[in-house]
């Protein structure tokens, strides 16, 4: 529940401080510059936004208590509103702790957690609309993409990718149980069979999912457009 709740204030700060940047607010808060002195490397620009004091203390205060710049932490907030959360919002997802999902699955039969897997709302032909607006594109290579962005934001599964000479492997791995190993074998084979055509292979236990799959070269080639 902690975590729940502190990816849900971390959300609200990012909304709080996105219409900051889009209007100008006049109150007596003080002035804070968000500068690049942490993002040297990168393409930045500096940015004065003025901000609430009740504000600048809660997210002063989370930064310190992980370890990071106030800079780093409000850059990372609006990375995951602009990666994530603007389509999240958009399409409705609703947060589960781990273990509320667990739990739920736990419910359902195996066979069942794979159907809710094949017509969840990333999944057959859900998956190209999710992947157009979350990555902006709706090809293989954007499938693959928005895998890694949901192992980076929703933090269901950790997921390594590799391909060679025309196959790919995509290796899930999560503490879930195995009706999540069989949600995660719906999603992948709906959206590989229904969008790409492809027919996968699964290895599946009770804490990870491997799919295998080979695709032709037209189709990597389209893929690559």
């Amino acid at each position: 529940m902690g975590h729940s709740r502190l990816l849900k204030d971390f959300v609200f700060l990012a909304r709080v401080l996105i219409e900051l940047l889009c209007k100008s607010a006049k109150s007596s808060s003080e002035t804070f510059p968000i500068s690049n002195a942490t993002l040297s490397n990168r393409n930045t620009v500096v940015r004065a936004i003025r901000i609430d004091s009740s504000l600048d203390k809660s997210i002063t205060e989370a930064a310190n208590k992980k370890g990071l710049s106030f800079n780093l932490l409000v850059n990372q907030i609006l990375t995951k509103y602009t990666e994530f959360d603007r389509v999240a919002e958009k399409l409705g997802f609703i947060g589960f702790a781990p273990s509320s999902l667990k739990n739920f699955l736990n419910l359902i039969s195996n066979a069942e957690a794979e159907t809710l897997g094949a017509v969840s709302g990333f999944s057959g032909h859900n998956a190209k609309q999710f992947a157009n607006m979350l990555v902006g594109r709706s090809d293989l290579e954007g499938f693959l993409e928005t895998i890694k962005r949901m192992e980076k934001y929703v933090r269901a599964f950790t997921t390594e990718i590799s391909t060679k000479h025309g196959t790919y492997q995509v290796i899930m791995s999560h503490s879930l149980g195995v009706k999540w190993s069989h949600f995660l074998k719906g999603m992948m084979s709906a959206t590989l069979g229904e969008i790409y055509g492809v027919k996968a292979e699964f290895e599946m236990t009770e804490n990870f999912l491997t799919t295998r799959f080979a695709i032709r070269h037209e189709l990597e080639a389209a893929s690559r457009i």
